[in-house]
């Protein structure tokens, strides 16, 4: 039995704001930290991040947790991590889903395991994309949602902005958004656009929706739930 779970992923669906998903072949960028990573006989697969919709039931021994701590809200995901496993003739992954056996098999740590993810995600080519005035997007990549998890990508869409705070949305499993937290403080127009953006964005995405909270991002750091009515 593989220290991890196995379960594959459906492809990407295409948002209506989105114009276009994450090609492949699995995995993108490089290179990568694999001191934590796997062999199943086609070379080594690196760990990755991978949100999770707050549905998903992690295996008792996984490596998950929640996205943020605080009030016992809805639709919070879960950060797991895991290794994107090609699939022949398929532009989505599957996913190996990292559990404790695996990291107690190697001798390292959770948190060995969850640093080299997010070395190795931070890796991976992703861009930021005008949407509209004010609103930026992110959606070539399959892990775009998991640039939740990456400062450096979020501190070029604080540049591109110039917003030291940023509402961030990621609706769906290669899909985030991005405005300035500036728009919801001062009641501007772009306010109403961004959350029907992420609302629609969450709706469409069917079983591959992430979550449809936005979320307060201070200097590239996740910091809060944005609760707007």
């Amino acid at each position: 039995m593989w220290p991890f779970g196995k379960k594959e992923a459906s492809p990407v669906a295409a948002a209506s704001a989105t114009p276009r998903s994450s090609p492949g072949p699995e995995p993108r960028g490089g290179p990568f930290q694999l001191a934590c990573g796997v062999d199943l006989g086609q070379g080594p697969l690196p760990a990755f991040p991978l949100l999770m919709p707050a549905s998903f039931s992690p295996a008792p021994t996984a490596l998950a947790r929640p996205l943020i701590k605080g009030p016992k809200l809805p639709n919070i995901p879960w950060v797991t991590l895991c290794y994107l496993i090609p699939q022949a003739g398929s532009p989505a992954p599957s996913r190996g889903f990292i559990r404790q056996e695996r990291v107690d098999q190697l001798g390292k740590t959770p948190r060995d395991f969850e640093s080299e993810a997010l070395f190795n995600l931070g890796t991976r080519p992703a861009s930021w994309q005008p949407l509209s005035p004010g609103i930026l997007v992110c959606t070539d990549d399959y892990l775009a949602a998991e640039r939740i998890l990456d400062p450096v990508f979020l501190q070029r869409a604080h540049t591109t902005l110039g917003e030291d705070s940023l509402v961030v949305g990621l609706p769906a499993r290669g899909q985030l958004c991005a405005t300035g937290l500036s728009v919801f403080t001062k009641g501007q127009p772009q306010a109403l656009a961004f959350k029907k953006l992420i609302g629609g964005m969450f709706q469409a995405g069917g079983e591959l929706g992430v979550t449809p909270w936005p979320f307060i991002v201070i200097k590239g750091s996740l910091n809060s739930i944005l609760e707007v009515a």
